[in-house]
C-alpha cells in the first residue's frame, strides 16, 4: 500500500484533515488531500483562514497570534464558509514549532466534527445502549451527547415532543439545527457541565406558535463504569404552568402590598427642617411614634439603610419632592426592631411657600413575616407538587381545582384541561365514578383514607389500570386530595401469568386424557 493511499484512508476514515502554516513567509499548506473533507471542490491551495466564516474569523486569528507569539498551542471549535450556503462545523487544533533560526510555524489538524463522531467503541456503544432504557423511562423529553456535543440518544418522549425519528437528530450537533448563536450558548452550557462535573439547570422563554412557552432542562454529566466522563444528559420539561403560577403569586403579593400600605398605623407632620412637629399613633401600635418628635428621621435610631440611601432620601426632601414606600427598620427604647414604611409629600403654604412635609407611616413587621412565610410555604408546595412523579389533583365538590403535571401527562390531557371538570371524565361509564365516590365519600366520613385499584379512561378513550388514595385535605375543609399510581403494567403482566397457567393446565387436561385413551387400547 502507498504512502498517499494510507494517507488517504486515515483522512478518510477520522475525519480529520492536517495542515501547516509558516508564519514568517504566510505560506500556507494543506499535508492532505483535501477532497476526504471538501468533496470534489478543489481546495489544496485555498488557506484556512479564508475558509472560516466571518464570525468566527476573529477569534481563529487572534488563537492563531497567541499560539505564535507565546509558542504554544490552541483549540477551538469554528464554521467554515464552502460557499453556495454550505457549511461545515470543525474543531481546529495547532501548535508552534520553532526553528532554529527563531521563527516559528504552525501545524495543526482540522476536524470535521461530524465525521470524526460517526462511530462509537464498544464501551461507549454499551453505555449508550443502557442510557437508551433509563432515557426512555423518562417522561420528560431527554437526549443523550458526547463530550463534543453529537447527539448519541433520545428518549420517546423527545421524539413524540419534535416529531423526529433518530436518524434526523443522533449523530448531529446543535450547530446543525440552531442559529449559530443560540448553538453556541447551548454548547457553552454543555462545556460547563463538563469543565464542572456538576448537573446545571437552564431555563428559558421561547416563542411556540405566538404563545410565550417556558422550559426548563436539566444538564448533568455521564460517566461509564469505570468513571471516565462519556458526555451529558439532558432532560426538558415544560414549565409554563409554574411560570404563570409565578406570575400570578406576584401579582398576588403586589394587590396584598397595596392594600396594606393603604391602612396606615400614624399621621405625622414635619417642619421646614424636616423635623417631626406633630405624630398620631394607634392605640395597638407596637411603635412609640411619639418619640420622634423634634427630631429628623435620620436622627432617629435605625438601622437597614446605608449612608447613601440616607443621602438620597435626604436629597428628595431637599427638593421638595414627594417620596412613597420609603422603608427602614425602627429600633425602640426597648431595644425592640420594628419594620416602617412611611409616605410623604411637600406642603406649601397659600403663598407657594414651602411648609414641611405631611405623611402617614405603618409597621409592616408582620406583614413582612407573612410575605416571607407565604413565599416560603408556597415555593414548598409548589416544588412538591411540580416535581413529584404521582399523579395528583385537589378536587372540591366532585371537580378538580388543581392538577400537578403529572396528573395531566397520566390522563393524557393538555396541562389545565382538567381544572373544573367533574370527576366522572376519569371512568370509564357513570355506573363505576358512582360505585367510587360512594366508596371514597364513606372512608372519609369515617377519617380514613380510600385506597382501590379501579380501571379508568385517558382522553384519547385509552383504558387503564391505577390505584387511587383520597383523603380530606384537613378537617372541616371541603377539598379532597386524590392520587393515582397508574399499575397498567402489573395487571398485564398478572392477566398473562393467568392465561398461560390456563393453557398449562389445558394441556395437561389433554395429556391426561391421551394417556387413559392409550391405556384401553
Amino acid at each position: 500500500m502507498t504512502q498517499d493511499l494510507c494517507l488517504h484512508l486515515l483522512v478518510s476514515a477520522a475525519g480529520a484533515l492536517p495542515w501547516e502554516w509558516d508564519i514568517g513567509t504566510n505560506t500556507f499548506r494543506w499535508a492532505a488531500p483535501t477532497e476526504w473533507l471538501f468533496g470534489n471542490d478543489k481546495r489544496d491551495s485555498t488557506p484556512l483562514a479564508e475558509l472560516v466564516c466571518r464570525e468566527d474569523r476573529d477569534r481563529f486569528l487572534d488563537a492563531v497570534r497567541v499560539a505564535h507569539e507565546r509558542a504554544s498551542s490552541f483549540q477551538i471549535e469554528l464554521a467554515l464558509d464552502l460557499g453556495s450556503g454550505m457549511g461545515l462545523n470543525c474543531l481546529v487544533r495547532g501548535f508552534s514549532t520553532p526553528d532554529a533560526h527563531g521563527s516559528s510555524s504552525l501545524s495543526g489538524v482540522l476536524i470535521d466534527l461530524g465525521k470524526r463522531t460517526n462511530s462509537l467503541t464498544p464501551r461507549v456503544q454499551k453505555a449508550v445502549d443502557h442510557r437508551q432504557t433509563l432515557l426512555d423511562a423518562l417522561p420528560e423529553a431527554a437526549w443523550l451527547k458526547d463530550t463534543r456535543g453529537t447527539v448519541l440518544a433520545v428518549n420517546q418522549a423527545f421524539r413524540k415532543r419534535y416529531n423526529v425519528e433518530d436518524a434526523a437528530i443522533v449523530g448531529h450537533t446543535e450547530f446543525e439545527f440552531f442559529p449559530r448563536e443560540r448553538a453556541q450558548r447551548m454548547r457553552n452550557e454543555d462545556s460547563e457541565v463538563i469543565a464542572t462535573r456538576m448537573p446545571m439547570t437552564y431555563e428559558s422563554a421561547l416563542d411556540l406558535d405566538g404563545r410565550e412557552c417556558w422550559i426548563e432542562i436539566v444538564k448533568s454529566p455521564v460517566f461509564s463504569d469505570t468513571g471516565a466522563l462519556l458526555g451529558t444528559q439532558s432532560t426538558l420539561r415544560d414549565i409554563s404552568l409554574r411560570k404563570i403560577s409565578e406570575r400570578q403569586l406576584q401579582e398576588s403579593e403586589r394587590r396584598f402590598r397595596m392594600l396594606a400600605e393603604m391602612s396606615t398605623d400614624w399621621y405625622w407632620e414635619q417642619n421646614t427642617d424636616f423635623v417631626f412637629t406633630s405624630v398620631s399613633q394607634r392605640i395597638n401600635s407596637q411603635i412609640d411614634a411619639r418619640a420622634v418628635i423634634g427630631k429628623r428621621r435620620w436622627e432617629l435610631s435605625t438601622e437597614g439603610l446605608s449612608k447613601d440611601e440616607w443621602a438620597a432620601h435626604r436629597a428628595t426632601l431637599n427638593a421638595r419632592l414627594p417620596f412613597q414606600n420609603f422603608e427602614y427598620v425602627s429600633i425602640q427604647a426597648d431595644g425592640k426592631k420594628r419594620i416602617v414604611v412611611t409616605s410623604g409629600k411637600p406642603v406649601f403654604d397659600d403663598n407657594g411657600q414651602f411648609a414641611g412635609y405631611r405623611g402617614v407611616g405603618s409597621d409592616i413587621t408582620k406583614r413582612k413575616a407573612m410575605e416571607l412565610s407565604l413565599r416560603r410555604a408556597l415555593r414548598r408546595s409548589e416544588v412538591l407538587l411540580e416535581t413529584t412523579p404521582t399523579a395528583t389533583a385537589l378536587v372540591r365538590d366532585y371537580c378538580f381545582v388543581h392538577c400537578n403535571p403529572a396528573m395531566d401527562r397520566l390522563f393524557g390531557d393538555e396541562p389545565g384541561a382538567l381544572i373544573g371538570r367533574k370527576t366522572d371524565v376519569l371512568y370509564p361509564a357513570v355506573e363505576d365514578w358512582l360505585a367510587a365516590e360512594d366508596s371514597i365519600r364513606e372512608a372519609i366520613a369515617n377519617n380514613q383514607t380510600f385506597s382501590e385499584q379501579l380501571e379508568f379512561v385517558r382522553c384519547n378513550g385509552e383504558r387503564f389500570w391505577a390505584v387511587v388514595a383520597a383523603r380530606r385535605l384537613e378537617a372541616g375543609s371541603p377539598d379532597v386530595l386524590y392520587t393515582f399510581t397508574d399499575v397498567t403494567a402489573q395487571q398485564n403482566i398478572m392477566r398473562a401469568l393467568i392465561r398461560a397457567k390456563e393453557m398449562a393446565d389445558t394441556a395437561s387436561e389433554s395429556k391426561s386424557g391421551f394417556l387413559a385413551t392409550m391405556s384401553h387400547e
